[in-house]
């Protein structure tokens, strides 16, 4: 999916929060007015999440949020829901000169998702009045099956940066892939990086992927000096790494050169991290163990 423009002409800022150039991603993700409409329907299900990297990568982790049943609807019309609200808040905006609040937004959400509940049944002798102010119980009660508990992304402190990697196998040893994000405080994209590595046994792989976040920040002037915190849900190549303890020799090589690549920067350190707070890297290493083109991409301005 290409990140169009939505509108042709000299100004391209976002006309709802000034902060940003006008795009989808921007308008549906990284609009700090809008991603906390989408906050606050995740909440209905009891579901939390970071800011995801792309509007095409948030669906993909949208649609595997959910388990195959009929739950599954009612959280795909969500995603529908919410963006349709917000392409139409901002056209309101733009083209009629007509503003609405977050809340009234979030009122209309509320509406459009009670509507639902009524297609599918559940509340149907109710008012559509009475779903809207009980929206809570109808996401998470009405119908009896569990949603997935995603638990937030961990934010560094300002001006700390934090590089969540991860890799994925398909098989040890399989096809295999690795993946990183790196972010700031708020949540902004800074680096992402997706790459196939063929096939590699599981332990060497859990290095690779640390090594290759490091060596793309040793190569970035503006990175150098920076307190990095570079995250991985692996224990073992932390525990390797911060020299807790030896690991497996035949990867020694590797670890020197990490602990290394970790001093020229200057103050960057290594964390472990629980699975479920590193889904975005979780999802960027999938997709290069399945084949996809590896990604690259730099977003320090």
């Amino acid at each position: 999916m290409k990140n169009f423009r939505l509108q042709i002409g000299s100004n391209m800022e976002c006309s709802l929060c000034n902060e940003g150039d006008e795009s989808i991603d921007h308008l549906f993700l990284n609009c700090k007015w809008y991603w906390n409409i989408w906050i606050s329907c995740m909440k209905w299900w009891g579901v939390s999440f970071c800011v995801p990297v792309s509007l095409l990568e948030w669906w993909k982790c949208w649609i595997g949020i959910c388990t195959k049943n009929l739950l599954e609807r009612a959280w795909f019309s969500l995603f529908f829901v919410v963006t349709w609200s917000i392409w139409e808040a901002m056209n309101g905006k733009v083209f009629r000169n007509v503003e609405v609040s977050n809340g009234q937004v979030q009122d209309m959400i509320r509406f459009r998702v009670a509507w639902w509940f009524k297609f599918l049944g559940k509340g149907s002798n109710d008012p559509v009045t009475h779903i809207m102010m009980n929206i809570n119980d109808c996401c998470t009660e009405s119908i009896k099956v569990k949603v997935l508990k995603m638990l937030d992304w961990i934010p560094p402190p300002l001006d700390v940066p934090r590089f969540n990697v991860d890799k994925s196998a398909r098989g040890s040893p399989g096809q295999t892939g690795i993946g990183g994000v790196l972010r700031n405080h708020n949540g902004k994209v800074l680096c992402k990086y997706s790459v196939n590595i063929s096939i590699q046994d599981a332990i060497s792989v859990e290095i690779q992927v640390i090594a290759k976040a490091c060596s793309l920040c040793v190569n970035i002037a503006e990175l150098c000096g920076t307190k990095i915190v570079f995250t991985s849900d692996s224990k073992s190549a932390v525990s390797w790494i911060d020299s807790t303890n030896l690991g497996n020799l035949s990867h020694l090589h590797l670890i020197l050169d990490i602990s290394c690549m970790l001093g020229s920067l200057g103050q960057a350190s290594m964390e472990y991290c629980s699975r479920n707070t590193n889904s975005v890297a979780d999802f960027l290493a999938k997709k290069s163990d399945r084949g996809d083109m590896d990604v690259l991409i730099w977003s320090l301005a």
